[in-house]
């Protein structure tokens, strides 16, 4: 079984710790429309970014809540 990417909640994160998008962009320096990307589904964060966006969100915040994930199994073969 692997885990996969299937929507971001960025905004849904943002909304339950109090932040803003703005309070993002200006907490770690990422540009407004790549964090737009991003919620919107248009980008994949990397694991450093998402860290990184957790960290400012929230120091409770985990990464993994950036994203819904689901499961796949494994391909035989």
């Amino acid at each position: 079984m692997k885990y996969v990417i299937e929507r971001c909640c960025l905004d849904d994160v943002l909304t339950k710790y109090g932040k803003t998008r703005s309070d993002i962009e200006q907490i770690t320096g990422i540009n407004r429309r790549q964090i737009s990307r991003y919620a919107k589904g248009r980008s994949t964060m990397q694991f450093e970014t998402a860290v990184t966006i957790a960290a400012a969100i929230d120091p409770e915040c985990d990464p993994r809540e950036l994203y819904v994930w689901m499961t796949v199994p494994l391909s035989k073969g």
